[in-house]
């Protein structure tokens, strides 16, 4: 999976009935939509839904953050498990994942239909700096 692909995934999915497919708790999502009632309507947060079963809630047992895992030494082992998952998944892409995971997480960006004005400001910002120019028309639908 690419960067591209990531993005353009959560956005095909998050769009469609955002209130209840986004799998959020207060002001952070869950991983895994068991943790917090949400079976049966979500899929899980952005990231988790791209995580094994047992990954995502064990993220959400231990309160942690995808860029956490990839930031803090004491998650190495951790780390490892989740860079097996997908070449998406590495140091490289942290900030990324947690720029994506934020536009996720965030009610302000989120409206009854999808984006509000200021997710799709939020977007825009993570395609000017994550995802090639060549590549932006993709997302168009999103962010005009």
């Amino acid at each position: 999976m690419t960067t591209t692909e990531l993005l353009l995934d959560a956005l095909e999915y998050y769009t469609v009935d955002p209130k209840n497919r986004r799998c959020v708790l207060g002001l952070s999502c869950r991983y895994h939509p068991s943790s917090i009632s949400k079976e049966g309507t979500s899929e899980g947060c952005l990231i988790g839904r791209l995580l094994p079963e047992e990954l995502a809630l064990e993220l959400d047992e231990k309160n942690l953050s995808i860029y956490t895992v990839f930031h803090h030494d004491d998650y190495i082992p951790l780390r490892k498990r989740v860079e097996k998952i997908d070449p998406v998944f590495n140091a490289g892409n942290a900030i990324f994942l947690s720029n994506c995971q934020t536009l996720h997480d965030s009610n302000i960006y989120w409206g009854k239909t999808g984006l509000t004005s200021e997710g799709k400001e939020r977007l825009s910002r993570i395609l000017n700096d994550y995802i090639s120019k060549e590549d932006h028309k993709l997302f168009k639908k999103y962010y005009e």
